[in-house]
């Protein structure tokens, strides 16, 4: 405190002493310049050359202050542009929840501008027009979310319209797309999804059943749906025209053997079978399908096997009864079978057996024609007007 105090005293005394100086002889400055001329004295221009200095030094410190504030306000500026465009693009998806289509549609193109995810914003709002149907719109939304969509975004962009498409029932548009992206994703399991969609949609079972083994493998479906859409794709691929029975028996080789015992899978690739007269196929797989269980229309078909052995199917037959015990479908088998063989003793005899448990045309027809292979005509004219009445 003492030594400030003398400093002060000091600087004092010598402010005192320089101004009776300068009052005794306070000099000039003289300032020329072209033709103008200025003169001051020295104490006045040491004033201001100070007072400049001062308003100098300031003037620059506020342009240094100016200048790294310039950074804040930008950033400051361009945080409330993000928070204003996250809130008009979180009101947006919520809207879209709400199924307000065309308001979702205003907030989400509105919040895209100032977005930094505007890919999201376009592709929602191209759902919103999606769904008021407006396809124009959502194929211009849908543009615009390709355009600005970096590399790894553009799967979610194709996904997206694919998407719509299908469920808009768009599976022509859709598989366009969609057969694109499987070419440079072909494990990807929506894609695989969405495919499975298109081709059941177009009911192209054929396209479909290549797919059937990159469902399962790479889990795009659970194992319920997938079973639903394998037994779904193979009965209708049996069920259709098909004049190349090497074809049919290589689907049936290659497919899952879960699905060989499925009971509609198995009367539709007999029946195919059947047509195209694969009777030796079509008589081994009813014989060992028939070993585990009992299936009604597998037997009926097995009594129609025209050019094999009806003696051994007939033995077959009669092993399939003492198994599965009467019933009217197997006794009918039998006496049609017998017919076959030229047992007609057995096949009357099997034919009164069904009778007894259901009277059917069919059966009354089976009765008449044992009758007749036994030289029988009144019995058998007598069950031809019961068939008759029975129409």
């Amino acid at each position: 405190m003492i030594f400030r105090l003398i400093v002060y005293i000091i600087i004092l005394i010598l402010a005192v002493w320089l101004g009776l100086v300068l009052e005794q002889d306070p000099g000039y400055v003289l300032i020329a310049f072209k033709h103008w001329t200025a003169e001051t004295s020295i104490w006045f221009a040491l004033f201001v050359w100070l007072v400049s200095l001062f308003v100098i030094y300031y003037l620059y410190r506020f342009l240094i202050v100016l200048t790294k504030s310039h950074g804040h306000i930008l950033r400051w500026h361009k945080q409330k542009r993000f928070v204003k465009a996250h809130s008009v693009t979180g009101a947006g998806l919520l809207a879209l929840e709400e199924a307000e289509w065309a308001l979702a549609e205003s907030l989400l193109v509105k919040g895209a501008s100032s977005s930094n995810t505007p890919v999201v914003n376009f592709i929602n709002a191209a759902r919103a027009a999606h769904e008021k149907l407006d396809y124009r719109r959502r194929d211009k939304y849908i543009k615009n979310a390709y355009e600005r969509a970096e590399k790894q975004e553009k799967l979610a962009v194709a996904l997206s319209i694919a998407n719509m498409q299908v469920e808009h029932h768009q599976y022509t548009e859709a598989l366009n797309i969609l057969k694109k992206v499987h070419d440079n994703e072909p494990k990807h399991p929506y894609v695989l999804r969405l495919l499975k969609d298109c081709y059941l949609g177009l009911k192209r079972w054929q396209d479909l059943l290549p797919l059937l083994p990159a469902l399962k493998k790479h889990k795009a479906l659970d194992d319920k749906s997938l079973r639903k859409v394998e037994q779904r794709t193979y009965e209708k691929i049996f069920r259709a025209e098909n004049d190349d029975i090497k074809a049919l028996i290589k689907i049936w080789e290659h497919m899952p053997k879960e699905l060989q015992i499925d009971p509609v899978i198995l009367k539709n690739y007999c029946c195919q079978l059947i047509k195209l007269k694969g009777y030796e196929n079509a008589e081994k797989i009813i014989e060992r399908s028939l070993k585990s269980e009992f299936y009604p229309e597998l037997v009926t078909y097995y009594s129609k096997l025209n050019g094999l052995e009806a003696e051994h199917r007939l033995k077959q037959a009669e092993k399939w009864l003492q198994k599965y015990g009467e019933n009217t479908t197997l006794l009918k088998a039998l006496s049609r079978i017998a017919i076959s063989a030229k047992a007609f003793e057995q096949a009357r005899d099997y034919a009164k057996k069904s009778l007894l448990v259901s009277e059917e045309i069919d059966v009354y027809i089976l009765l008449a024609l044992a009758y007749q292979g036994l030289g029988d005509d009144l019995h058998k004219q007598s069950a031809m007007q019961k068939a008759i009445a029975l129409l």
